[in-house]
């Protein structure tokens, strides 16, 4: 990917719609023990890279492990996150 994906939109763009579909659907079969990535985590839920960023820095995000380049999501945090809300992701972490 180059350059800043500001939008989900720029993501499939970016990627193409049958790849980001390919990679959601991979995600999907993952255990809820797994650690995704901030990429892997904003195709996950729909949305930017960028938008799950800014979610973290203002606290109202899933719940995540590490800090920098090194952040994690656990898929259990992310179903919570979406079923919930954000108080559900941070009781999972």
């Amino acid at each position: 990917m180059t350059g800043r994906i500001q939008t989900f939109n720029d993501l499939i763009v970016s990627l193409g719609a049958e790849q980001v579909a390919e990679i959601a659907h991979r995600l999907l079969l993952l255990p809820a023990a797994a650690r995704l990535t901030t990429s892997e985590a904003a195709i996950y839920l729909r949305i930017s890279p960028s938008l799950l960023r800014t979610m973290r820095w203002r606290g109202d995000g899933p719940a995540y492990e590490g800090r920098g380049r090194l952040v994690r999501y656990t898929k259990a945090s992310l179903d919570a996150f979406m079923r919930t809300g954000a108080a559900a992701a941070k009781e999972a972490a």
